[in-house]
């Protein structure tokens, strides 16, 4: 078990652990922000100590257990609040046997800021509800990086299950729509890095070798939801057993974007 860290740019490390969990720290001239908290048994401080001398403060993409485990390690935790519920459930450990979570208490968990100033960095969180109902991506201005933890996949698509907390599938469409408009607000476009919650995945795709997450595939998304809503979609169902339990999946591809779906849930 463990880290592992490399360098994506001046500023920024990613920090992968074992089960495939991607956390993010990004150093400023004054402060640090990590991005996410994972799910290992290993301090996640004790390497973010290594890596920056400045203050961390650790924001949280959504309330997933393996987003969220060590988060007690740091004073300041971000997360919004719309998945305070959610951050409440999968805090207590039992959806991971075995792991021993440092969450903090909801009630020292922070409602979610716009905007965290680093220095000379400038961090936008801007919301993309529907993998979860709090789901929150981040742009950083300075280095024209977006974080998007699950919001959109980490390049073998999205996935989107009742069972931890998404939401319908148009509303996640119309969270795709709004969080494309900020972030061209803001300036975004395909010379921008996007950085999953799951390194790695991009070579996971069914749709080819290697599918990296992209602008493009942000927009890919939000039709690949409007057309599995009017069943004009490329889609393949099949029941399975997920790690959740009995499911349909119904799959679903447009461009570069991929979309699992699982319905009709039932406890093993």
């Amino acid at each position: 078990m463990g880290y592992e860290c490399r360098k994506i740019n001046e500023d920024a490390w990613l920090i992968q652990g074992q089960g495939n969990e991607s956390m993010y720290l990004i150093k400023g001239r004054d402060k640090a922000l990590l991005i996410d908290a994972g799910m290992e048994k290993e301090s996640l401080k004790e390497v973010t100590d290594s890596l920056t001398k400045k203050d961390v403060i650790c924001v949280l993409t959504h309330g997933h257990f393996d987003h969220i485990g060590m988060c007690g390690e740091y004073d300041e935790v971000y997360l919004e609040e719309k998945d305070f519920d959610l951050y409440r459930q999968h805090s207590k450990g039992d959806m991971m046997p075995g792991m021993s979570f440092k969450c903090k208490d909801v009630n020292e968990v922070k409602p979610m800021k716009k905007e965290f100033d680093l220095g000379d960095h400038k961090i936008i969180s801007i919301p993309l509800k529907g993998h979860t109902a709090g789901s929150v991506i981040f742009a950083d201005m300075k280095d024209k990086c977006v974080y998007s933890g699950d919001a959109v996949g980490s390049g073998c698509g999205v996935l989107m299950t009742a069972g931890l907390g998404s939401l319908p599938l148009d509303q996640y469409r119309d969270g795709l729509h709004e969080a494309i408009r900020e972030l061209e607000e803001l300036g975004v476009d395909e010379t921008w890095k996007f950085y999953g919650g799951h390194d790695g995945q991009e070579y996971m795709s069914r749709t080819g070798r290697y599918n990296p997450l992209t602008f493009k595939l942000v927009k890919d998304m939000e039709v690949l939801c409007e057309k599995m809503l009017d069943q004009t979609a490329d889609i393949t169902e099949k029941d399975i057993e997920s790690p959740f339990g009995k499911a349909k999946e119904i799959f679903g591809t447009y461009g570069d974007a991929e979309l699992q779906l699982l319905v009709q849930e039932v406890a093993l």
